[in-house]
């Protein structure tokens, strides 16, 4: 959003000079030099075009410049643009007015610094790879980026003293970089096409369109999102409406995850809270999420489900949901199965579900009610209840995943559970029947999924 303002706040004062400047009949470099003085004046950006602009003004009154950048203030950030271009109504100009009917950008790259330069290169890390003492080190810093980025976040949010009022807003083939201290990459995302109509910041609903890709690193495939919606923006207030998105993600899991999303954003502390109805595959879902950049936990989600998904990973953030599309694609190593700590230990989440089923081979379990907690690598499941082979399951479980030498803890039991169709889908040759209650509490430890499930002890 901030970028977004800069880009419209730019062009307005560009076309507000023009009630001055149109009985001057001044050339184009005497506009664009002028345009800059006056830009840099009142914004403290400085812009500059090193290709051909034009003036028109007719039909409507335009300007149109090519290899046009412009340093920002104060956020270490600058804007590259292969063109752009205005256009407004003619006639408001003699009253001092500006109707925008569009600004139009193609060619974009906008190349940040990180504000919080360790939380965005925490972000990539792989973890798995690190020692235990450089895990430590790695949570300690993570929680101390947060507290730090929290603390910027709040003083830096934009106030932009323009009534903003634009037709359209299009923008194509857009990069957005952020970059370390050294200028090298950290993030890239790139907006291949964004359109809004009647963009304002008082709060009346703005329709869009969006088209977001996420690149792949070592040659996976992209992560792209498609959006389209209403939002609001009153600026004055540091809130964003979602009146309505529909967004649709492909890349990240075999099957499109789409979404469908209303409710609040603030600028000020950045917390979503939002209710969503969400499909992946053969599942659906509905439920609120709150989003919270700089709390923990930063989802926190009451969710029914018809069946448990590892997909919902994508809602966790990109980095969790690039874990999966690789996941999705990568045959295990030496026939063991890695477990995803570092999926784990990028995600910071709370969750109340209600399932109506969830598979775990061979077995079934129905009405699986949960409450999950996941942070610093550790998972909780405490408690889970279900229905399985008619009879009742409860149990609790902890997987601490802070060191690459993981440990499982669980216990509970089953109470009334048919031995009839339990034998059947265990497959055991067997015929048998009655019922019977079982308890256990088992823990294990290992670095795969095999070495855990092979070094579970306890008693049943």
């Amino acid at each position: 959003m901030r970028v977004l303002l800069w880009i419209v706040a730019i062009p307005v004062v560009l076309i507000a000079l023009l009630a001055v400047l149109i009985p001057l009949f001044l050339d184009e470099k005497a506009l664009v030099d002028l345009a800059s003085e006056q830009i840099q004046e009142q914004t403290g950006a400085i812009l500059r075009v090193e290709g051909d602009a034009s003036f028109s003004l007719f039909p409507e009154v335009g300007i149109a410049a090519s290899k046009v950048s412009v340093d920002v203030p104060d956020s270490k950030a600058t804007i590259d643009a292969e063109s752009l271009s205005v256009g407004v109504a003619l006639m408001p100009l003699f009253s001092r007015t500006v109707d925008i009917k569009a600004i139009r950008v193609e060619g974009m790259t906008v190349t940040q610094q990180a504000a919080n330069e360790d939380a965005a290169k925490a972000a990539t890390l792989d973890t798995s790879t690190f020692s235990d003492a450089e895990l430590d080190a790695y949570y300690a810093a993570r929680d101390q980026a947060r507290a730090t980025a929290q603390a910027e976040a709040a003083a830096s949010v934009l106030a932009v003293p323009l009534a903003l009022e634009v037709g359209e807003l299009a923008l194509r083939d857009i990069r957005l970089i952020t970059v370390d201290s050294e200028q090298q990459p950290i993030s890239e995302l790139q907006l291949k096409d964004f359109t809004a109509t009647d963009m304002n910041i008082g709060g009346r609903p703005i329709p869009l369109n969006a088209h977001i890709v996420v690149p792949g690193e070592d040659a996976a495939p992209p992560i792209e999102v498609q959006i389209a919606g209403e939002v609001e923006a009153a600026i004055n207030d540091n809130l964003i409406s979602l009146n309505g998105l529909d967004i649709e993600v492909t890349g990240a899991t075999p099957d499109p995850v789409t979404v469908s999303m209303a409710g609040e954003f603030s600028l000020t502390d950045q917390v979503a809270t939002l209710d969503i109805r969400l499909e992946i595959g053969e599942m659906t879902g509905e439920g609120s999420v709150r989003y919270a950049s700089f709390e923990s936990p930063q989802i926190d989600a009451d969710l029914s489900l018809t069946e448990l998904n590892p997909a919902l990973l994508v809602l966790a953030g990109p980095e969790a949901a690039e874990t999966v599309a690789a996941a999705e694609t990568e045959a295990p190593a030496g026939g063991e199965t890695p477990l995803p700590l570092d999926t784990i230990r990028a995600i910071d989440t709370r969750a109340i579900l209600s399932i109506d089923t969830v598979v775990v081979e061979p077995h079934v379990l129905t009405d699986v009610e949960a409450t999950l907690r996941v942070v610093d690598g550790v998972v909780r499941l405490e408690p889970v209840s279900a229905t399985v082979y008619e009879g009742e399951i409860d149990f609790q479980l902890v997987l601490d995943g802070r060191y690459n030498n993981a440990n499982l803890a669980t216990s509970g039991g089953v109470s009334n559970l048919s031995f009839a169709p339990a034998a059947e889908a265990m497959d055991v040759g067997i015929a048998a029947s009655g019922e019977a209650n079982l308890s256990f509490d088992l823990s294990g430890s290992g670095k795969t999924v095999e070495d855990l499930q092979g070094s579970m002890t306890g008693p049943i």
